[in-house]
């Protein structure tokens, strides 16, 4: 975990705000259900939408990787528009019809 909530960095969770963690693998985020808008807490595996593609990207062979990581997940291209990290809790976002 990178300290708590990815998004706020609080590391508390609540039991109508819990921190939920990505089961993706070597993935270290944590983030709380409403700082990154999920609506119902999930009972088994959950995914950070940047696992999520990439999970996707490697069973359909559709979206652009780097080549294969250690664990067999392509490593996906992922910017932070308001940071400078390709880490954290990264959410797709579309601009001008652009995702």
């Amino acid at each position: 975990m990178l300290g708590g909530c990815c998004v706020c960095a609080d590391e508390n969770g609540w039991t109508d705000n819990p921190l939920i963690y990505c089961d993706g693998p070597g993935c270290e985020v944590a983030v709380h259900q409403g700082c990154y808008g999920i609506q119902e807490v999930p009972e088994g595996e959950w995914l950070c939408a940047k696992c999520h593609v990439a999970a996707n990207s490697y069973t359909n062979g559709e979206l652009r990787r780097n080549g294969p990581s250690s664990n067999g997940v392509g490593h996906i291209e992922a910017r932070c528009e308001l940071c400078p990290f390709g880490y954290g809790a990264l959410k797709r976002t579309e601009q001008k019809g652009k995702t």
